[in-house]
C-alpha cells in the first residue's frame, strides 16, 4: 500500500509515520482525520512496566489496575507480532 503510485508523498509520510507494522500488513486507522486518544499514548519511562497492551485489533485494554490521573502507556514492540 505504502509503495501504491497514487498516494502522494504526505499521503505516504503518513503511513510510514502512524502505521503499526506486522510484517506486510500495515495497521492503521480508515482516515487519519479520526485518529483516537490510543494513538497518542505514549511509552513508559525506562524500567517502568507499561499499564496497557494492544488487542490483534490493535485496541488497548488494561494491563493492570490504573490509578486516576496516571499517565497511559504501552510498549510501541508490543505492536508487533515478532514481539510476542
Amino acid at each position: 500500500m505504502i509503495d501504491d503510485p497514487a498516494l502522494s508523498d504526505f499521503e505516504r509520510s503518513l503511513y510510514r509515520d502512524f502505521a503499526i507494522r506486522r510484517g506486510a500488513e500495515l495497521g492503521c486507522p480508515v482516515n487519519f482525520s479520526l485518529l483516537t486518544v490510543g494513538w497518542y499514548v505514549n511509552e513508559p519511562r525506562p524500567g517502568e512496566p507499561p499499564n496497557l497492551e494492544p488487542t490483534e485489533q490493535f485496541d488497548l485494554v488494561a494491563a493492570r489496575d490504573i490509578e486516576p490521573g496516571e499517565e497511559l502507556t504501552v510498549l510501541y514492540s508490543s505492536f508487533s507480532k515478532s514481539a510476542r
